[in-house]
C-alpha cells in the first residue's frame, strides 16, 4: 500500500515488465499472472491494466481472440474507471492495438479468464 502513494507497486510493475519482454510463453504468462496478482494486494491499478494487456497477448499469440479481446476491453475500461490511460509510449508501443477490444467484462470475470490461461 505504501509504495501506491508513491505510484504503485514496484514488484507488480517489475514482474509486469518482465512478463511483457519475456520471449518464452510459459515465463511469460508466470510473470504476468504473478504481477497481475502483485497489482491487485497492492491495488495498483496501472500494473493490474497492463498485466491483462500482456495476458491478452500471450493469448491472441495462442489464436485465442475472444479471450483476449474480453482481456483488453476489460483492461481498458479498468484504466477509463480508475484514471490510469496508457502513456504515449505504451500507446505508441502498442501500435493502435489497445484501441482494439471486446466489451468490458466485469474486473473479477477479467482476472479469472486472465487466471485460466495454462
Amino acid at each position: 500500500m505504501f509504495f501506491s502513494i508513491l505510484g504503485g507497486s514496484p514488484y507488480a510493475r517489475a514482474l509486469v515488465g518482465l512478463g511483457v519482454q519475456a520471449t518464452d510463453r510459459g515465463d511469460a504468462l508466470r510473470l504476468l499472472q504473478t504481477g497481475l496478482d502483485q497489482a491487485v494486494r497492492e491495488q495498483d491499478n496501472a500494473a493490474l491494466a497492463a498485466a491483462l494487456e500482456g495476458i491478452a497477448a500471450v493469448v491472441l499469440d495462442d489464436g485465442d481472440a475472444e479471450r483476449a479481446a474480453l482481456l483488453l476491453g476489460s483492461a481498458a475500461a479498468h484504466r477509463v474507471a480508475t484514471a490510469q490511460p496508457l502513456s504515449p509510449g505504451e500507446r505508441a508501443a502498442a501500435g493502435g492495438v489497445a484501441d482494439l477490444h471486446g466489451p468490458a467484462a466485469p474486473l473479477d470475470a477479467a482476472l479469472d479468464a486472465a487466471h485460466t490461461v495454462r
